[in-house]
């Protein structure tokens, strides 16, 4: 048996190799910069979790955005676990955007001393008028800045959401393969083609949220 080459994805990388000022004018004018200067204004405010409190209140808006996605969720079992073992060694970070005293918005985040990673957002998908994405993203950027970082990474990504790839390149990303190698050398199949996929699609919608988030369980426990 040999290995096959899963190419069907890709990762955008914003090198950190200037000041915040320049940082700032690589990004795009009126689908970045500006909705960036609006938001400043907005009375919304950046906090970064401390504690698992903090990781229930991300939880909570990312099964809903999973949900209005039609995505399975991961269970929260998996954050919890990550933030237990990966937060005492600085190895994550959760920013948490707060409007009106409340968490609306959040970002999972996994670092190391080259690597910056977006890795979990979660905010309203049909309702975000804040711009929550924006907000993260910004604020991810200047804490990847001030701890001298040298790359972030906007996350693996389908090649065929070209949405969201054209969102990522007006960061001023570089565009790079995201190859998985598989084994045994089998034919791998996109996600959007897969049978569990499809089914997620089509019931999730008519599921209340209790039974969406069990769903979600027993998915990853299969997959």
């Amino acid at each position: 048996h040999s290995f096959n080459i899963s190419n069907g994805y890709l990762n955008h990388l914003l090198d950190i190799d200037a000041n915040e000022d320049e940082i700032f004018r690589r990004f795009h004018r009126t689908a970045v910069q500006v909705h960036i200067r609006k938001l400043l204004d907005s009375g919304i405010t950046i906090k970064t979790g401390a504690s698992l409190k903090d990781v229930g209140d991300f939880y909570r808006i990312y099964i809903r955005m999973r949900k209005e996605l039609h995505l399975p969720p991961q269970p929260f079992i998996f954050f919890k676990n990550m933030w237990n073992e990966l937060h005492p060694h600085n190895y994550v970070e959760l920013l948490l955007v707060e409007h009106e005293n409340k968490v609306v918005a959040g970002m999972w985040v996994l670092k190391n001393r080259w690597l910056y990673s977006f890795e979990y957002l979660a905010r309203p998908c049909k309702n975000d008028k804040l711009r929550c994405a924006h907000f993260l993203y910004w604020h991810g950027i200047k804490s990847a800045i001030s701890s001298n970082t040298p790359v972030v990474s906007f996350g693996r990504i389908s090649a065929r959401n070209t949405g969201l790839d054209l969102f990522k390149r007006r960061w001023g990303t570089r565009v790079v393969p995201y190859n998985d190698l598989v084994y045994p050398d089998v034919e791998e199949k996109a996600r959007e083609d897969k049978y569990m996929f499809r089914i997620m699609k089509k019931v999730s919608p008519a599921l209340p949220l209790p039974l969406f988030r069990m769903l979600g369980e027993i998915i990853y426990r299969i997959i």
